[in-house]
């Protein structure tokens, strides 16, 4: 599951939760190339703490990736991710140091941290964040999480 909001714009917050299906990130596609996006630049926050790692995981959304990097077209400021564990965050970061990326990623501790980092990026593009956005965008991965359990945990017991 893959929630994502405009209601930050120009951030766009998305949220993984469990496992991701084509299905899925065919929905974030058909976002990614909306007339809000395509017609401004954006920092994108994603709140990776609770999604599954699985090889098959990791191979669909590195496609993923590499199929929105092609079609971003420069409007990406950056993407920030936020990711729970410090082994991940120390080794993502470490690759981002050796490959350029199209779309160029920071790996952050906290939702909090990552708001911080997209304020200060859009600040330095001369773009503003929308008021409270900081405690704004905190309520809604909180919102996320519960909503998260819940639908996963209801899908687990559908079979």
């Amino acid at each position: 599951m893959i929630r994502v909001t405009l209601e930050f714009w120009p951030i766009l917050g998305m949220q993984f939760l469990g496992e991701q299906t084509p299905e899925d990130l065919a929905v974030v596609d058909a976002i990614m190339v909306s007339p809000i996006i395509r017609s401004s630049k954006f920092v994108s926050i994603s709140d990776v703490r609770h999604q599954h790692n699985s090889a098959s995981q990791r191979a669909l959304l590195a496609e993923w990736s590499e199929r929105r990097s092609a079609v971003d077209k420069g409007r990406s400021l950056r993407a920030v991710l936020v990711l729970g564990s410090p082994a991940l965050r120390a080794g993502l970061t470490a690759l981002n140091w050796l490959v350029k990326r199209t779309i160029p990623q920071e790996v952050v501790a906290s939702a909090a941290e990552a708001v911080s980092l997209g304020i200060t990026i859009l600040d330095q593009a001369n773009l503003d964040a929308p008021d409270d956005v900081t405690l704004r965008f905190m309520d809604w991965i909180a919102q996320g999480g519960v909503e998260g359990a819940a639908g996963m945990a209801a899908r687990s017991a559908r079979g």
